[in-house]
């Protein structure tokens, strides 16, 4: 009996506190060295996502291409893909607001890229709107798509779950509200609506895609696994990506620290599912 209450007693222990001293133990104290995240820098993106995809461009060797950018809202506001296309790239910006579509039109009037009034839906979503594969088909068919970003507040995991082509690079949203150490999915229902799924969720997805990180905003930038040799000096696990972008973002956006934390102390779901704290 008593070695059994003995066994107990370490199990409550291990439960309620060993994810705070994994946590404790685990955590990097700085951003890695080789973190690309020094490179970044904005004109039109949010947290110098701009500056980040200049910079593995550089290091594939791609100097024009073609990209696809959706919501792409009015083609300019926070568009981690605008500055290509005033480039000379070529592209497409899909936006299902119609007003904003239109103006994604006007912006971009000389510019060598679509402006396109479709709504991006998975297959399972028996919802109104296209596939991406089914929007390519219309609307530049035969493109290989160089430069892939994904941003639709929520369900952008189940966007790339479902994808079928194969970008060089994917920039996608989602994970700095969940602690990078949960590994376990959450019910897709929590996750769709706006706080995505954590971290290391949407590597493992991106992962059986074909896919691997290379640095973490709050967009995660994935590589097309034949053409990772230029990264392989980066740190590139869930974890150390997502504090790279925490310490580094830290004085730079400080508004980051101050919504995670503020939906983390307010959203139910992630207290339930989410057991580690952040620093």
């Amino acid at each position: 009996m008593k070695r059994l209450l003995f066994r107990c007693l370490i199990f409550s222990f291990a439960y309620l506190f060993l994810p705070s001293f994994i946590f404790a133990n685990a955590v990097p104290l700085k951003v890695d060295e080789n973190s690309l995240l020094p490179y970044s820098f904005s004109i039109h993106s949010q947290y110098g996502e701009e500056g980040i995809l200049a910079h593995v461009l550089t290091k594939l060797n791609l100097k024009t291409g073609f990209f696809v950018e959706f919501g792409g809202w009015d083609g300019e506001h926070l568009s981690n893909t605008r500055f290509l296309a005033e480039r000379g790239w070529k592209g497409a910006f899909i936006e299902a607001d119609k007003e904003l579509s239109k103006k994604a039109k006007k912006n971009c009037a000389d510019l060598h890229v679509q402006c396109i009034q479709e709504f991006v839906t998975w297959p399972q979503a028996q919802s109104q709107g296209k596939t991406l594969e089914q929007i390519a088909a219309l609307y530049f068919p035969q493109q290989e798509i160089d430069v892939l970003s994904i941003d639709i507040d929520g369900p952008d995991f189940l966007i790339l779950e479902q994808l079928k082509l194969r970008p060089k690079v994917i920039i996608i949203e989602g994970g700095i509200c969940w602690s990078p150490f949960i590994t376990k999915r959450v019910p897709d229902l929590i996750a769709k609506r706006e706080v995505n799924q954590p971290l290391q969720v949407i590597c493992e997805i991106a992962r059986k895609k074909g896919y691997k990180p290379v640095c973490f905003t709050i967009n995660t930038f994935f590589v097309r696994e034949d053409l990772f040799k230029p990264f392989e000096n980066i740190k590139n696990d869930p974890v150390t990506l997502w504090f790279d972008s925490w310490y580094y973002y830290k004085n730079k956006a400080p508004e980051i620290a101050s919504y995670v934390r503020g939906i983390r102390a307010s959203h139910a779901s992630i207290q339930q599912y989410d057991p580690f704290t952040i620093p």
